[in-house]
């Protein structure tokens, strides 16, 4: 059974200079629009649709005081809902190829 590596809390990151590792923490909005998108019953294939429209959203509202300030990120991740990714596959599903 494959289990997700525990990850350091975000204090340890307030030193990191490469912005890879910075972008591996922050990678876990991938994780709460899985888990939205599931609990919306959403098709896992409905991810490749909304996963970067709704990451911009997202990114949009992200207000970081510096790059060692990652209290908002979590506290965006908190507000991603499963109403708001069906909101956002509708609309994108609806905008056609």
């Amino acid at each position: 059974m494959p289990r997700l590596t525990p990850l350091p809390p975000y204090e340890s990151y307030r030193q990191e200079l490469l912005p890879a590792r910075i972008g591996e923490r922050l990678s876990e909005i991938s994780l709460a629009l899985a888990s939205a998108a599931d609990e919306a019953g959403l098709a896992p294939e409905a991810l490749a649709l909304i996963a970067e429209p709704f990451a911009r959203r997202l990114m949009k509202e992200l207000h970081m005081s510096d790059l060692a300030d990652f209290r908002p990120a979590v506290e965006l991740w908190k507000r991603v809902r499963a109403e708001d990714v069906a909101a956002m596959f509708e609309d994108e599903a609806g905008k056609g190829p």
